[in-house]
């Protein structure tokens, strides 16, 4: 009897912490994408995050060597997508970097949201010497928010 008792409390405890984890955040990010500009390498990513019920993303690229570069020779672009349209759902327009800097972040705001599928795939941009060279990153895996 004692034995059973254990066994339907471990039941108890393991299905309180799987439906702890199902209400809990989602997190979906990108493998890095790795190029090259001008001589300098770069990676780039992007992340998705939700809850039950807002979501937001971000986009990121740095110096892939950790090297420093001047104000405004890098940017990163995030977008937020609800899987199903076509057009973003939150998009942070190009932010640049404001100092000599490693990397910079871009980050949506965190929306309230319906329960569905979303994901973040931004764009970044590396000055090249005369203009600037895009390179998107990767599509995150999808991420659901109930």
């Amino acid at each position: 009897m004692k034995g059973k008792r254990i066994l339907i409390l471990s039941l108890i405890l393991v299905m309180a912490i799987a439906g702890f984890t199902v209400a809990s955040a989602g997190f979906g990010t990108t493998d890095s994408k790795i190029f090259t500009v001008a001589g300098t390498s770069f990676e780039n990513w992007s992340s998705v995050y939700t809850t039950s019920t807002t979501a937001r993303a971000t986009s990121s690229i740095q110096t892939y060597n950790y090297n420093t570069l001047p104000m405004g020779h890098m940017g990163a672009q995030a977008r937020l997508y609800h899987v199903g349209t076509t057009a973003a759902i939150s998009d942070t327009g190009m932010e640049w970097t404001k100092a000599a800097a490693r990397g910079i972040t871009a980050s949506t705001p965190t929306l309230n949201v319906s329960p569905g599928y979303y994901y973040s795939q931004g764009t970044t941009q590396v000055y090249n010497g005369s203009n600037y060279t895009s390179e998107p990153t990767y599509r995150t895996p999808n991420v659901y928010t109930n």
